[in-house]
């Protein structure tokens, strides 16, 4: 989650473009999602999500982060318009999170 500094959401959003840009550039493995609230809290957030990475595919994504320069364009072209950012992971059990009808 990305809160941009007040009044520098449309600079935060240009920048914000650029940087993926670059990291589709990079051929980027991960596939993200960015979004808005539009009722609640955090109504000037933009949630970023990606899904569905195993430990493995965390340790890749590590190696190209680091090969790609991907944080360095982003610390250099991105941050100096944030106010506020939380890193948050979660993990789902895929396999059992819909159970079939009958089991207990």
């Amino acid at each position: 989650m990305f809160v941009p500094k007040v009044g520098q959401s449309a600079d935060f959003e240009k920048a914000f473009l650029k940087h993926i840009a670059y990291r589709k550039s990079m051929n980027d493995p991960r596939t993200w999602q960015v979004y808005q609230a539009d009722m609640g809290e955090n109504m000037n957030a933009y949630f970023v999500h990606a899904c569905c990475d195993s430990w493995s595919d965390l340790d890749d994504y590590r190696q190209w982060n680091t090969k790609s320069k991907a944080s360095e364009n982003w610390a250099e072209n991105v941050s100096k318009y944030i106010a506020h950012y939380e890193h948050n992971r979660s993990e789902a059990d895929l396999k059992n999170s819909n159970w079939p009808e009958g089991v207990k």
